[in-house]
């Protein structure tokens, strides 16, 4: 998935969280921006008067997008959201989307890279195994797994079992 969008993102469950913790696209835009500038670094105070003001704007028409479903959140942006909101993020996906590899790695905001970086195998294979196409049967590599994506051994077991043939 990497830097596309996360497609189990629900832009009316955004909104109606944002709603049920009474804030305005402002409030989390302003949080999203503390926290973009946190992640680089930066003082938000680096940033004031005209500059803080268009960063504000520029931040709360993308919360705009996402509540209208014009686009959908990376997976790092979608963390960034449900902190804001103060939510886990599968808060934010479709009522009903399922536990996968893939929904639990873009909930944390990683990438396949970031979570292969733990393990003993490349994104490549990682991939395959989000994919069902391969197994995951070493267990450094699970134990790696379940404290990446903060979840038990007996998920990461069952979630990374090959569910299709690797001709697939």
């Amino acid at each position: 998935m990497g830097r596309s969008a996360v497609e189990a993102f629900d832009p009316q469950r955004l909104r109606e969280a944002r709603e049920r913790a009474g804030l305005t696209q402002r409030d989390i835009a302003v949080r999203l921006l503390e926290a973009d500038l946190a992640a680089k670094g930066r003082d938000p105070s680096s940033l004031t008067g005209e500059a803080w003001a268009k960063a504000v704007e520029t931040e709360r028409i993308r919360v705009i997008d996402y509540e209208q479903g014009t686009h959908a959140p990376r997976a790092v942006l979608l963390r960034r959201l449900a902190e804001a909101l103060g939510v886990d993020a599968f808060e934010l996906f479709a009522e009903g989307t399922p536990r996968t590899l893939v929904t639990l790695r873009s909930r944390l905001g990683l990438n396949q890279a970031d979570v292969a970086a733990h393990l003993t195998v490349g994104r490549a294979f990682y991939a395959r195994v989000e994919q069902g196409r391969a197994s995951m049967r070493n267990a450094a590599d699970q134990q790696a797994l379940a404290a990446v994506l903060k979840i038990s051994i007996d998920e990461v077991r069952t979630l990374t079992s090959a569910t299709t043939p690797p001709d697939a």
